[in-house]
């Protein structure tokens, strides 16, 4: 999809909970049952750009649900759902039944119904199918009780559900194309079929979306060769490129081999540049570009993949604020907190798809340009990025020089913004020893420690780059902060550094 930022790469971390079943492609992410049915008054769903596309999706034989027998995840966007459905009152089953889903820009279905019996069946299968149109951030808030999914309108062997919210929406419709075409039903369609013992049914079907009055299909479409899509052989590319641990300690090999496919399965890339991956902060409701998290992420894999690191900067970078918009919490140099699409997620960040209220991703900015320069020598990196590096350095220095107690502070700027702008950025994140909540402005202690990292990651550029009146000026304004910081953090009596200042400057033990 044209207005898509992001296409997923990466290796599926399994199933994900245990009445649930997630796969996951850039924008795109499905939330379903262990038998493959997506389920009305849950948080499942087919979800594309933060707006639930279906969140009804049952099929049924002789009006009877799916037993799930076993998911077997196939990467990270696609999955084999097997069960069996009852039949005849009899607790053993003639009749099973595979589903296998992909999904990505939209899904796609493969539907396999198998007679394993020594008679013929007469059988009516039927799909249920609808959406809410909900946005991804009221699913997750659950508020979405009275929103009842619309139903499909079908013509030929195509169904299509309008929302009934249009203003709400980012998407147009969700469209529902049968590889067989089907008869209608109350609230989906149905296909009457005969199987004879030992035969199977098969039939594909595409969920697709319309945006901006163009179609747009799945990236799995009926017909192709699922093995050939392009994050198929991005992951098998990246998997030869990652390094691998041999180790005696099975456990710490299992480990290994875990994280590094946890780590390919948070890998997005940008449709418009191909070649740039990022990392997104979580599956599955966070498969987008965060500040804080995406820059942490991959500064940790630096010795596993420094494009990541690479992709992160230069993203961050075009993102970057340029002007003062309270709703947003934007400032010149700032760097981003997260990004989304949909009306209602927007709404919640200040009228924007992209919110800056974080205080900590513009110091983790500079101190991972400069880590990248360390690891890779990437001199045209450096320069291309060290605009972005200064702006976000004085960013820093302003935060700090305006703010009474000399230190990198945050408090937001409109009464919709996070409460918190550090890591733990629910309200009631920052509590003192006696557990009371602490409101207002504050100066997180990791924080202060993100802009002395800031100063000597810019220090080192500048002396690589054979800057030493700026590396002189970076290097005087760590040490000083260092200075500044143990005065007013370190709690002698408890023994450790406080978690922060308050607004009175005073220390959150």
């Amino acid at each position: 999809m044209a207005d898509s930022p992001w296409t997923f790469s990466g290796e599926s971390p399994g199933i994900s909970g245990t009445d649930s079943v997630t796969l996951v492609d850039g924008t795109t992410f499905v939330v379903g049952d262990h038998g493959g049915d997506l389920l009305t008054g849950t948080h499942q769903g087919l979800f594309l750009l933060d707006t639930r596309v279906l969140s009804h999706w049952v099929l049924t034989v002789n009006g009877n649900r799916c037993e799930p027998l076993t998911v077997i995840p196939n990467g990270p966007f696609s999955a084999t759902f097997v069960g069996r459905i009852g039949h005849g009152g009899t607790i053993d089953s003639p009749l099973t039944v595979i589903r296998r889903r992909h999904v990505g820009r939209g899904m796609r279905e493969d539907i396999e119904i198998r007679n394993h019996g020594l008679e013929t069946l007469e059988l009516t299968v039927e799909l249920e199918f609808g959406s809410d149109f909900a946005g991804l951030f009221d699913v997750k808030a659950s508020r979405t009780a009275d929103r009842a999914p619309s139903i499909p309108a079908l013509t030929g062997s195509r169904a299509v559900v309008n929302p009934t919210d249009v203003e709400d929406s980012l998407v147009d419709a969700t469209v529902v194309e049968f590889e067989d075409a089907p008869t209608g039903s109350s609230g989906g369609v149905a296909w009457p079929i005969g199987l004879a013992p030992g035969q199977a049914w098969r039939t594909c079907i595409e969920v697709g979306v319309v945006r901006d009055d163009t179609h747009v299909r799945p990236g799995h479409l009926c017909g192709e060769a699922v093995g050939e899509a392009i994050p198929v052989s991005r992951l098998e590319s990246w998997r030869r490129r990652a390094p691998r641990v041999h180790t005696d300690d099975p456990p710490l090999g299992r480990a290994a081999v875990r994280a590094l496919e946890d780590l390919g399965a948070l890998r997005i890339f940008d449709p418009h540049d191909p070649e740039r991956v990022v990392v997104a902060a979580g599956a599955p409701w966070f498969m987008t570009l965060f500040g804080r998290d995406s820059l942490i992420t991959s500064w940790m894999a630096l010795p596993v993949d420094q494009d990541l690191a690479r992709g992160v900067l230069s993203s961050l970078a075009e993102a970057q604020g340029a002007r003062t918009e309270p709703n947003t919490e934007e400032e010149p140099g700032k760097i981003l907190h997260e990004v989304r699409f949909d009306r209602t997620s927007t709404r919640l960040l200040g009228g924007s798809n992209v919110y800056y209220g974080t205080v900590d991703a513009t110091p983790l900015f500079v101190m991972l340009l400069g880590e990248v320069s360390r690891w890779t020598g990437d001199l045209d990196l450096v320069n291309r990025l060290l605009p972005a590096a200064d702006a976000a350095i004085r960013w820093v220095i302003d935060r700090g020089e305006r703010d009474p107690s000399g230190f990198v502070t945050y408090e937001r700027s409109h009464p919709g913004g996070l409460e918190n702008q550090g890591w733990k950025d629910s309200w009631d994140g920052i509590r003192r020893g006696d557990g009371s909540v602490v409101r207002g402005r504050i100066a997180l202690c990791e924080v202060q420690g993100y802009a002395f990292a800031a100063y000597r990651a810019r220090a080192e550029l500048a002396r690589t780059l054979r800057d030493d009146r700026t590396a002189t000026e970076m290097d005087a304004r760590a040490e000083d902060l260092a200075r500044r910081f143990e005065d007013a953090f370190w709690l002698p009596e408890q023994g450790w550094y406080a978690v922060g200042l308050d607004s009175d400057d005073a220390p959150i033990d």
